[in-house]
């Protein structure tokens, strides 16, 4: 009976590993990594000299320049290229506006022609002319009449009744009375897509929790109805407001305001705080010839940003 090899013996055909070779031929991969690193490191080192040295020449610089300035001019010209974008909209909107003219003024002519024969005016009405709100309010202090109507050189009524019939809703707990006021027809430079449209019949001030009142323009657009219901509103415009005297001199009269409207709008606040009410009279019509901002300023005419609100004037 024969027996295997014995275990552990040694394998003849098994290859066999010098170690020197081995740790020599590590020596040599890591003396081609160093190198490779070696010349990494020199080729960085070179390139901030390289790009010192092509900033420096006269070509590159000058390019370098004239970049700097385009960008310049871009954030410039920004503010204007959103100025000029906003008016190319309005005018857009305008044009727009402009092919309903002649239906608009039809309308407007057969609107004021069927208006009714004005009351007859059984209160003295004192008007006062003024546009600017400081002098506004020292002329209403010089008048004597009933009734102030406030009537600045902007504001044409439609009619020789218009004031009359304002007049005629100042009574019992209407204290004022405030007209439709209707858009005119501008200049194709100022004209705007409400020309010939109402321009307010009266304000409404809308309150929210997260932002400041608001006041925005009653029925702004629409079309001229002189035959609606005579309704309580919110506040009026500086364009022919009539207002009781006695009521103007108890609510502390016009405080000065950047903005007239704005002034008017904190009158009426203080005139229904005190229980009074302001009622927008249809069938009084008047056109108001003031600019226009812009279009948002169509449905929103006063800007919070620029005015204090009601709120903050409604204790003087």
């Amino acid at each position: 009976m024969t027996t295997s090899a014995t275990a552990g013996a040694p394998d003849d055909d098994r290859p066999t590993t010098d170690p020197g070779a081995h740790d020599a031929a590590c020596v040599d991969r890591l003396r081609a990594d160093l190198e490779r690193e070696r010349a990494n490191t020199d080729h960085l080192r070179t390139l901030p000299r390289e790009q010192r040295a092509k900033l420096r020449r006269p070509l590159v610089r000058l390019a370098l320049w004239a970049d700097t300035r385009v960008v310049r001019a871009a954030t410039r010209a920004e503010p204007h290229r959103a100025h000029l974008a906003r008016r190319a909209s309005r005018l857009r909107l305008a044009a727009r506006a402009a092919r309903e003219l002649p239906a608009r003024r039809a309308h407007l002519e057969r609107t004021v022609r069927a208006l009714a024969e004005p009351p007859v005016l059984a209160r003295r009405v004192s008007l006062v002319a003024e546009g600017e709100v400081e002098s506004a309010a020292a002329a209403a202090t010089a008048t004597d009449g009933d009734l102030l109507c406030f009537l600045p050189a902007s504001t044409e009524p439609l009619d020789e009744g218009c004031i009359a019939r304002l007049a005629e809703h100042v009574r019992g707990a209407s204290v004022a009375a405030v007209p439709v006021l209707v858009h005119p027809e501008r200049a194709p430079a100022r004209a705007t897509p409400h020309d010939l449209l109402v321009r307010s019949a009266g304000y409404d001030v809308v309150v929210d929790s997260d932002t400041a009142p608001e006041v925005r323009a009653r029925g702004a657009g629409e079309r001229l109805d002189v035959a609606a219901a005579p309704v309580a509103v919110a506040s009026g415009s500086a364009a022919c407001l009539v207002v009781d005297r006695q009521a103007y001199d108890d609510a502390g009269g016009l405080v000065d305001n950047v903005d007239p409207d704005a002034a008017f709008v904190d009158l009426c606040t203080r005139l229904r705080a005190r229980g009074g009410q302001v009622t927008v009279v249809p069938s009084a019509v008047a056109l108001d010839h003031r600019p226009v901002a812009s279009v948002a300023a169509l449905r929103r005419p006063i800007d919070p940003d620029r005015t204090p609100s009601p709120a903050d004037t409604s204790g003087s």
